[in-house]
């Protein structure tokens, strides 16, 4: 892929690669909002926080970094856990955005929480993406409101 020509920071700006913590817990959002604003989020957060940031909000003593994802070969790769899949975007632009939310305490910055969106190209429907995360999480189970249950989460 065209990324595998960079490394260092230049590769940075291109992927969004997070190996969350032990103390780190996960949800997907998968949103179909029409014909071109289907996407999935990918919400990385310490254990009992993660539900501040679907709810749309951040601790006021938080510093929030973003940078967009971009894609010039009409494709992108998601790899999760090792397991990969090329997306066809179908064209070329900005097809996603990551967000870290992280702290300072003592000169030392600490990683709270990472949200990672991909938008899905618009030949990708809601069964599409639920099948994606059942390929990348084995045992994901969906929820529709505050109900829990074990694994890994689809909301």
């Amino acid at each position: 892929m065209y990324f595998q020509c960079f490394e260092g920071e230049k590769l940075s700006r291109l992927v969004a690669d997070y190996n969350p913590p032990e103390n780190f817990e996960a949800r997907v959002v998968l949103e179909e909002n029409g014909v071109e604003d289907s996407k999935m989020i990918f919400y990385l957060a310490l254990k009992g926080t993660i539900d501040t940031y679907l709810d749309g909000y951040k601790y006021k003593v938080q510093e929030q970094k973003g940078k967009r994802i971009g894609v010039d070969t009409a494709a992108y790769l998601l790899n999760i856990d090792g397991k990969e899949e090329e997306i066809s975007t179908g064209a070329d632009g900005y097809w996603g955005d990551c967000q870290e939310f992280s702290h300072t305490y003592k000169g030392k910055e600490t990683l709270d929480a990472v949200i990672i969106t991909v938008f899905m190209p618009e030949f990708e429907n809601l069964s599409d993406m639920r099948g994606r995360m059942h390929y990348f999480f084995t045992g994901v189970c969906q929820i529709d409101g505050p109900e829990e249950c074990t694994g890994h989460q689809i909301k």
